[in-house]
């Protein structure tokens, strides 16, 4: 059996808290509405953001008309600050990547864009730097152009790592990224919250 040298982890949900409510707050629209517009992904919108195949700007242009059916006092500068919905990670959570740090490789693989690490860019040299634990294995899907559950997105970081499948622990709290995850060889942790992430990797060795 291989020897567990790596984990990799996602930002959103597990690193970091997504305050989705404030997020649809800022738009003057329910939560779930709001969600949906991503969800539906019309003209794969989000997908091609996520992928970086259009910029910030594009999708919120995009996106801007359909809130404002919805909403029709909503402003573009209401859209694009609300891309921005991470809470800064717990102190507990900085305390255990950094007792994970002296005893494995850790890696971040995220579907994401740049407002949505604005608050991990904010936070660099501060007490809030969880960046700092995973450099420089930091695999952001409208950087490497690859989103979850696509395995390339997978075998992308396991080969800059220079690591095998067996090799890595994959934690996420997407069942179908972990699933993904799985079914190439990883060891995986659906994470939901931090006790439950501790008993689990322990449990995993």
């Amino acid at each position: 059996m291989s020897q567990i040298t790596a984990i990799i982890f996602d930002i959103g949900g597990v690193i970091q808290k997504s305050d989705r409510k404030a997020s649809s707050k800022m738009v003057g629209l329910p939560e779930v509405d709001y969600s949906a517009l991503f969800k539906s992904d019309l003209d794969n919108n989000y997908s091609h953001l996520r992928k970086g195949i259009i910029n910030s700007t594009q999708f919120i242009d995009n996106l801007y008309p359909r809130v404002k059916q919805l909403n029709p006092d909503v402003t573009k500068s209401q859209v694009r600050e609300s891309l921005d919905f991470l809470l800064p990670p717990e102190p507990e959570m900085l305390q255990f990547l950094q007792i994970l740090k002296s005893r494995y490789q850790l890696a971040i693989l995220s579907n994401s864009w740049p407002e949505f690490m604005q608050n991990a860019i904010r936070a660099k040299g501060t007490e809030n730097d969880y960046l700092q634990y995973f450099e420089p294995y930091i695999y952001l899907s409208y950087k490497i152009g690859k989103i979850k559950p696509n395995p390339d997105a997978y075998f992308h970081v396991l080969e800059q790592m220079q690591i095998t499948p067996e090799q890595a622990i994959f934690i996420d709290n997407r069942p179908d990224n972990t699933a993904a995850a799985r079914s190439l060889g990883l060891k995986t942790i659906d994470f939901q919250n931090i006790a439950q992430l501790k008993a689990d990797l322990q449990d995993l060795g």
